[in-house]
């Protein structure tokens, strides 16, 4: 617990510190920067390339986590398995490509506005190639318990990298054709920094294991390797598809107002994906192992502590939303409930805990895939069906119901098969905590129309309110001892 503890405190650090960043970024320089319409290009090569990377995977982020304690050894060559995890998404990401050049022109279709996606067709699977090797090199280390490096750079060195980008634009030292290309490469100097970090490790030996690299080995890694690839499109799919449909069906300024709302509450997932790099890892060695108990108990910290964490921020942040939107741009105000919706989409999903990676590393992994194939068409029905209603906010709401659906129907597949709850009577705590806690943000006074200094002092007043709803009502034996622990180094020191 001592290296989970470790590295999933500097996640969470190197993700606060990339959700500042993040947050000026997209949230106010980005669109002081760059027009709206720019502005939604990248966001829409942004979506169109994480498909793209996606499908040429071959499931090797899940393949890697799943296979390595298999390959383990001492002497960290670990039967050359790196060499795998290299060659299956080059040989992925030859055939998209083969398909895509065939194809863009029914993929991408041209749209009314002045800024074409067919005008940087390359940036797409320039994004695609280096996104795909840094996801590699990425699951490697979170095989070896080691994710602190590329948190950091994802998180911190990528987005200031994007920021320098776009004041290289801005300050016309280089034009906007080449800015494109510059803001899709960056992904290459995080790959170059961890394949050092690897080689002065000694974690990254290339060869071949003839008796590791035989057909009877390697057939049930592709096998579950394809299964994966739908899974982890499917995955990408349904946060990307309705930026790509909303950019082809509305326009980029529209993509523009829906990527900022969507972007301001990510910070809700902040603290349970840097919880999920390290747990979700643990799961291979407990079904290895088939400790069900064990798996059980890790199930219901997840559920637990996510809806406690995502759930507080949700909180911390609907509480001052009047005031966060204040320090934006004002052409992007217009997506106040947007966020809200978002940001209960996020909560259910993440409230469900490790449902999904629980199902992958198990023996009933296909279902996950077909699972995420009808939560993708359910996605795509209910954009189609609302977006002429409801324009965004249909995108939006048509995702909530999609992945409650989804979540609901994954967590009774376990408790049905593996007889694997993951709700106690503590959530339902949680849940009540959050709720009063909402209640009492609407009657929290204003101090006056300073944005800043209202988020302070209603940030300040609810964290209380949190803190002593989970504190007195007991939902979490870590929680309590946490603060028990730190009250000992206080009075220690």
């Amino acid at each position: 617990m001592g290296i989970v503890k470790r590295q999933a405190f500097l996640n969470s650090v190197f993700n606060y510190i990339g959700q500042v960043i993040g947050y000026l970024n997209i949230a106010i320089l980005f669109p002081i920067f760059l027009s709206q319409e720019e502005f939604g290009l990248t966001r829409l090569i942004t979506s169109l390339g994480a498909v793209y990377t996606q499908f040429s995977t071959f499931g090797v982020q899940r393949v890697a986590v799943k296979y390595f304690p298999f390959f383990r050894t001492s002497d960290s060559k670990h039967h050359y398995f790196v060499t795998l995890l290299l060659a299956l998404p080059a040989a992925g990401f030859i055939v998209v490509s083969i398909i895509f050049f065939v194809f863009h022109d029914y993929i991408i279709p041209t749209t009314q506005e002045s800024l074409q996606v067919q005008d940087f067709i390359f940036a797409i699977p320039i994004v695609s190639f280096f996104s795909l090797y840094f996801k590699v090199f990425d699951s490697y280390l979170k095989a070896l318990y080691k994710t602190s490096l590329t948190g950091f750079l994802n998180n911190i060195v990528l987005k200031l990298l994007w920021l320098l980008c776009v004041i290289l634009y801005y300050k016309n030292v280089v034009g906007f054709y080449a800015f494109i290309y510059l803001y899709f490469s960056c992904n290459l100097i995080l790959i170059l920094i961890t394949v050092l970090y690897l080689t002065g490790i000694g974690q990254l030996k290339l060869g071949v294991d003839k008796y590791f690299y035989k057909i009877r080995v390697l057939i049930p890694i592709m096998r579950y390797g394809f299964f994966s690839i739908l899974d982890d499109v499917s995955a990408v799919l349904i946060v990307n598809i309705d930026k790509i449909i909303i950019g082809f069906l509305i326009d980029l300024k529209t993509l523009a107002i829906y990527t900022v709302a969507s972007y301001i509450s990510t910070i809700v997932s902040i603290p349970s994906s840097s919880l999920g790099r390290i747990l979700i890892p643990m799961i291979s060695p407990l079904w290895k192992r088939k400790d069900m108990k064990g798996l059980e108990v890790l199930y219901r910290r997840s559920c637990l502590l996510n809806l406690m964490l995502s759930g507080a921020i949700f909180v911390l942040l609907w509480g001052s939303v009047e005031d966060v939107l204040q320090l934006i741009d004002k052409d992007y105000r217009s997506g106040i409930y947007l966020i809200l919706i978002f940001s209960a989409s996020a909560i259910v999903d993440l409230a469900f805990g490790l449902n999904g990676d629980i199902i992958l590393m198990s023996k009933h992994y296909t279902f996950n895939t077909y699972s995420s194939v009808i939560l993708l068409v359910l996605i795509v029905v209910f954009n189609f069906l609302l977006i002429p209603s409801f324009g965004v906010y249909g995108a939006a709401l048509g995702g909530f119901v999609a992945k409650l659906l989804f979540n609901i129907v994954k967590y009774k597949y376990l408790e049905i098969k593996e007889q694997l709850s993951g709700f106690t009577v503590d959530n339902l705590k949680v849940v009540v905590v959050i709720l009063f806690s909402i209640g009492i943000s609407y009657v929290l006074p204003r101090l006056n129309d300073v944005g800043l200094l209202n988020i302070l002092f209603r940030s300040a007043i609810l964290s209380v309110i949190l803190f002593l709803g989970y504190y007195t009502l007991r939902v979490s034996s870590d929680f309590n001892k946490a603060v028990l622990d730190i009250k000992y180094l206080i009075k220690k020191r």
